[in-house]
């Protein structure tokens, strides 16, 4: 897993306007339909129209898409792979399809879908945006900054555009151009203050940089508070429900996406079956959906095993506050896939970090951080 995070661009690949089928009356409620977010219309009107017609090209383009939005994600695999059995060089279903790729974190079929899409139609960014990241994602940094250098000249909306800066910054990084990584991710940030990624980015850039001091690091952790903690520290729950019987056993929860083959698994993976259990209750929460040897083992380990792989912040914080966990201990930082956004919401009345990211997380959410005498 990389310690930085490189992103997507929400939503579906945009239509190509110049195409008949696009303003055909045949398609117009499902372009209706896909335009609101309806996915539940979606599936059924390209269902119907493949039913009808099975090369229809509308219904081929949209169906995995839909399905992925539906949560169904192996038919939604399906789907686009009949799709582009018909359609190989649809430059749309080439877009999704490497979209649902990328999300299923099958990073070589993201790169060769995007690479084809960009091939096919120059024209759409959300195909360049994609393309980034799983160059990123398989360690092809130098065709990363070539594939940005054409992105960032194409007129684009401010989302598209921050997006693509980040995963630039995060391939700079990679290569040891660090003061151009830096660069970039600033712009990333000037782009849209409030998208907290390039902040967490930024903080991993600025761990390289020997001139760094631990007040910069404070004031950049501190700028990211400001954006996912701040907002809702006046909602913070107060807990005061919160069961205080001192004889029961606590429980114990650990917020990672790195339950896998991961260095920090060296270090946790030991202390999780030896916690006592006549007074602890441990929960793993794991945030990645790769189901390692690793991860197998902590199951075992572990009395709960909670699988919150692909939820937003809100949803996270929701589910974590659900599951009344006492202690959680955050085990990844300032780093890809991590829990902070929903911590920073305050689910646990106690809240730790510990491990993944040797530097302030800038959250007052946390109360402590696990560290040695040194």
């Amino acid at each position: 897993m990389h310690a930085t995070q490189s992103t997507l661009p929400p939503g579906p690949a945009p239509a190509i306007a110049d195409l008949s089928l696009i303003r055909s009356p045949e398609t117009r409620a499902g372009r209706k339909a896909l335009d609101r977010g309806d996915w539940p219309a979606v599936r059924k009107f390209c269902l119907q129209r493949l039913t009808r017609d099975d090369s229809d090209a509308f219904a081929h383009r949209y169906l995995g898409t839909a399905l992925a939005a539906l949560g169904d994600l192996e038919q939604a695999r399906e789907a686009f792979d009949q799709a582009l059995a018909v359609y190989p060089n649809d430059p749309v279903v080439l877009v999704n399809g490497a979209d649902l790729a990328a999300r299923q974190m099958d990073h070589d079929r993201a790169y060769e879908l995007s690479k084809r899409a960009t091939v096919a139609a120059p024209s759409i960014v959300k195909g360049w945006v994609i393309l980034l990241s799983a160059c990123y994602l398989t360690g092809r940094h130098e065709e990363a900054i070539e594939a940005a250098a054409t992105v960032l000249a194409m007129p684009m909306d401010n989302k598209s555009r921050q997006v693509a800066t980040n995963n630039l910054a995060i391939n700079l990084r990679d290569l040891g151009r660090m003061d151009e990584a830096m660069a970039a991710v600033r712009e990333a940030i000037r782009l849209d203050p409030t998208w907290t990624v390039p902040y967490m980015n930024q903080l991993l850039f600025m761990l390289s940089m020997p001139d760094v001091t631990a007040m910069d690091m404070k004031q950049v952790a501190r700028e990211f508070a400001m954006q996912s903690e701040d907002p809702y520290k006046a909602s913070w729950p107060r807990f005061e429900n919160h069961n205080a019987d001192p004889h029961r056993r606590l429980r114990v929860g650990f917020l990672s996406p790195d339950f896998n083959a991961h260095s920090v698994m060296y270090f946790v993976e030991g202390l999780l079956p030896h916690l006592d259990r006549n007074q602890f209750e441990v929960v793993a929460l794991y945030l990645q959906s790769a189901d390692h040897l690793v991860t197998q083992r902590v199951r075992r380990h572990c009395d709960e095993f909670h699988a919150l792989n692909g939820l937003d912040d809100g949803t996270l914080f929701e589910r974590l506050k659900a599951l009344d966990i006492d202690i959680l201990i955050d085990l990844a930082g300032h780093t890809a896939a991590s829990g902070l956004g929903a911590m920073a919401r305050k689910p646990a009345p106690v809240q730790a970090t510990w491990l993944g990211f040797p530097a302030t997380t800038g959250l007052t959410a946390i109360d402590w951080r696990l560290t040695d005498s040194c």
